[in-house]
């Protein structure tokens, strides 16, 4: 299996990684390849906002002349092969127009990064499909079996990871919140009334629990019985004086044999300078992969574009993660 992080934004050297814009991961397991982005940056500053446009009856000749250039070039990305796209489907339209047909793509002259079509040519047809033709571009690019841009450098950074086994003093198994999780994902048969000490015990023994939380009583105490409730999913915790939560860590990589505080070697390419975009390979092992994919995939849905709800020129399908910062792991 293969594990990189795509990171637009920066390397902070000793506490980790503090990507100043939007981060990507990008994660291939041997059994379920999967793409969880967030990255607007490069692309979406290139080739413009994800919005609907009109569909053009001849929106397949961008397509054609797309992968000619490709298979001229050898690659889908870059000023030289958006600069023949475009220079292809002006020598298509200017021969359509001479020939007295309309079997063309509309195009005006265009500047290059980001991609940009001529102002002065406003009044133009081929100015305003120029949205419709820069979201065509982006799906190509998306498709097109390339191997992508290549690195502009390449370095190696060391990382010492933080140990993951909690001590007494950071409360052990679990994680304390002064708030509730939200409703759904209840494990009904584990509910019910005990002390929070029989509750740690409950889920502490249950595999699928992954926290609990209760409204205090009139009083709270290691005796005081409550009502737990259960879940499987412990992700976000909202803020609340009433509501108590209890989250269990992340015991991976603890015991003896553990290496999870060996320093860490990882390769990076360089893949734009500014704004930063690094590629960082074998970033997460097997492991960890699963981790996410077991606590994500199930909640996966459409992604949404700027204002609210979905769009056909969006069709990646993503969800947030609430990393527990309480949990060293």
């Amino acid at each position: 299996a293969s594990h990189y992080l795509l990171l637009a934004g920066g390397l902070q050297e000793t506490t980790g990684l503090t990507p100043m814009l939007w981060t990507c991961s990008a994660l291939a397991s041997s059994l379920l390849p999967i793409l969880l982005c967030g990255l607007y940056l490069v692309g979406s500053h290139a080739f413009g906002g994800l919005r609907d446009k009109d569909n053009h009856p001849h929106e397949d000749l961008v397509q054609f002349v797309a992968d000619g250039c490709r298979q001229r070039l050898g690659h889908a990305h870059g000023e030289d092969w958006m600069r023949c796209v475009v220079d292809e489907l002006l020598h298509r339209q200017a021969v359509a127009q001479r020939d007295g047909t309309t079997d063309y793509f509309p195009m005006v002259e265009h500047t290059y990064n980001p991609l940009t079509a001529d102002a002065s040519r406003r009044s133009d047809p081929g100015y305003r499909t120029a949205d419709l033709f820069k979201n065509l571009l982006r799906n190509y690019t998306c498709d097109a079996a390339d191997g992508g841009s290549q690195p502009l450098r390449s370095f190696t950074w060391e990382y010492v990871p933080v140990d993951p086994c909690p001590t007494e003093e950071q409360g052990g198994l679990y994680s304390y919140k002064n708030g509730f999780l939200p409703a759904g994902n209840d494990i009904a048969r584990l509910g019910g009334h005990m002390t929070e000490a029989q509750a740690q015990r409950v889920c502490e023994e249950e595999k699928e629990c992954a926290g609990f939380t209760f409204v205090q009583g009139q009083q709270r105490g290691p005796d005081v019985v409550q009502t737990m409730i259960f879940k499987s999913v412990a992700d976000d915790v909202t803020s609340n004086p009433d509501w108590h939560t209890f989250r269990k860590r992340s015991m991976g990589g603890c015991g003896p044999d553990s290496d999870a505080t060996k320093p860490r070697i990882y390769k990076v390419d360089v893949m734009r300078e500014s704004p930063p975009v690094f590629i960082v390979h074998d970033f997460v092992t097997s492991d960890e992969c699963e981790k996410m994919v077991e606590s994500t995939v199930p909640r996966m849905g459409r992604s949404v574009v700027g204002g609210g709800g979905t769009s056909q020129w969006r069709q990646s399908y993503s969800v947030n993660m609430y990393p527990d910062y309480d949990d060293p792991a």
